[in-house]
């Protein structure tokens, strides 16, 4: 179509045919052909009209036009999507849908979702950072499923799962750091698949998510804002702190904000060099709202409650954790006086197996997982037994003082930052269980005692509330972050 004149393309109605013919051959009967001379109706006539006219068409100047003076930079339209994948090894990437309004997208990571303390702060957290407009996403990472409560539903924006069968928590590693295993895919792992997962969210707080803290730095280099949020250090079989806390230390620069549990746990990771500016606590608050009226429905009927054997409850994780083999001797020697026990809780750490005792499967209840239940049970004790080895800051502890339930706690973790002589009994480990049965004598005996330690543990919940708590933690995420070149 460049070329002006016919000649050449005209001889295909001549024996000496220049035009090379490479993709098909058109065979027609002899008398058809009319090499001799152009006979209307024929192929060839046919053929060169259809030519001519297009020579001659008013858009034969589009030809014209060079089509190759760039590069092109987007391929067939059909195969676009790949460009942005291409950062990702290919991974299918989520699209960024931004919601109504100005809040931010911030994404929850979790290894998994159940009845867990840890879990409960995660929905505590998104229930205030929807409060102040933003939009919340959930992500988990180590199963394909979970225990997605109405509370979570009402929550959030959406719940994704990584469905990465090469992810790990934890294992692997070949690496520690200060006695920590680094886990083999923090390091070595495929992070394409977590990254297209997350790449287009705002804040990214990982919830204890283990191996997840190898990725996080690539995840700050593309603008995003992250924080790590810290709610105890584990104890090895030997007693030698273990855990998350000392994984963001390792990823430190990966952390724009680090948030502990508790005010002695910021303290903690400050004496550990983690860098002072970073550590924003949000204190925990108790893990569910409750009315007013729900409230004063539970003082009131504990203070009809003046006689009759003293109502005692367990509840939480069946795991080792939380001492129960502490707690099946409490109950065995205090089967002279006049206690009535409930223990309510499921194991939830599947990795680390407890046998329950006999003692305690004879009054062993399914966990509770709504908010009513919760209240209705703290409603019916009048103390609370939590003998753990080691621990965070306990939600349970914080919802049972709030009630009004006396708690008798072992002097770990964060626990005395709550629990006084004023408002329940912290027993040394060492002392466990006779401080625990000494604690329960008393209070059998002196229900005045019960009532004044009830009414003061109520009072010192007032006001505490995860919408205060988490104020100044999400006043440090909102400060920009530069994008970093790769």
């Amino acid at each position: 179509m460049l070329d002006q004149s016919t000649d050449w393309m005209d001889t295909i109605a001549t024996l000496e045919c220049k035009p090379e013919v490479r993709l098909m051959e058109l065979s027609l009967p002899q008398p058809h052909l009319g090499v001799d001379r152009l006979q209307r109706g024929s192929a060839i006539f046919d053929l060169l009209s259809l030519i001519h006219r297009l020579r001659g068409s008013v858009w034969a100047g589009g030809a014209k036009a060079r089509t190759d003076w760039r590069t092109g930079d987007i391929g067939l339209r059909e195969w676009s999507q790949t460009i942005l994948r291409r950062g990702f090894d290919g991974k299918a990437v989520f699209p960024r849908v931004k919601g109504q309004g100005p809040g931010r997208d911030i994404g929850l990571v979790l290894p998994l979702v159940e009845f867990g303390g840890v879990e409960k702060v995660a929905l505590n957290v998104a229930r205030a950072a929807k409060a102040r407009g933003d939009r919340t996403h959930l992500f988990v990472l180590s199963r394909n499923d979970g225990a997605i409560s109405a509370e979570w539903r009402e929550t959030l924006d959406s719940i994704t799962f990584l469905s990465d069968s090469a992810f790990t928590v934890w294992g692997g590693g070949r690496e520690t750091y200060l006695g920590t295993e680094i886990p083999a895919w923090a390091q070595t792992g495929s992070h394409d698949q977590a990254l297209a997962m997350l790449f287009w969210l705002d804040a990214v707080i990982d919830f204890h998510g283990g191996a997840l803290a190898g990725v996080m730095g690539r995840i700050k280099r593309l603008g995003i804002r992250t924080a790590s949020s810290l709610h105890l250090a584990d104890l090895t079989a030997v007693g030698r702190q273990t855990g998350n806390a000392f994984l963001t230390m390792a990823f430190e620069h990966a952390y724009d904000v680090i948030a502990p549990c508790s005010l002695q746990l910021a303290d903690w990771c400050h004496a550990m060099g983690l860098p002072e500016d970073k550590i924003i606590p949000i204190p925990n608050a108790p893990g569910f709202p409750i009315s007013a009226a729900l409230l004063a429905q539970s003082r009131a009927g504990r203070t009809d409650r003046s006689t009759g054997p003293l109502r005692v409850l367990y509840l939480g994780r069946l795991d080792m954790q939380k001492g129960l083999e502490r707690l099946t001797e409490v109950m065995e020697q205090s089967a002279d006086l006049p206690l009535s026990w409930r223990v309510i809780g499921k194991a939830v750490i599947q990795d680390q197996p407890t046998a329950v005792s006999a003692t305690l499967r004879k009054v062993l209840e399914p966990a509770l997982t709504t908010p009513e239940d919760l209240a209705a049970a703290y409603a019916w004790a009048d103390v609370l037994v939590l003998l753990s080895e080691f621990e965070g800051l306990p939600l349970t502890i914080l919802e049972a003082m709030r009630q009004g339930v006396v708690p008798i706690a072992t002097d770990v973790g964060a626990v005395s930052e709550v629990l006084n002589a004023r408002n329940g009994f912290l027993v040394p480990l060492d002392q466990a269980m006779p401080g625990c049965l000494a604690a329960l004598r008393r209070l059998g005996r002196d229900r005045a005692l019960l009532h004044r330690l009830s009414q003061t543990a109520e009072a010192d919940m007032a006001g505490r509330d995860w919408a205060h708590a988490s104020a100044a933690f999400f006043a440090a995420l909102e400060k920009p972050q530069p994008v970093k070149p790769e």
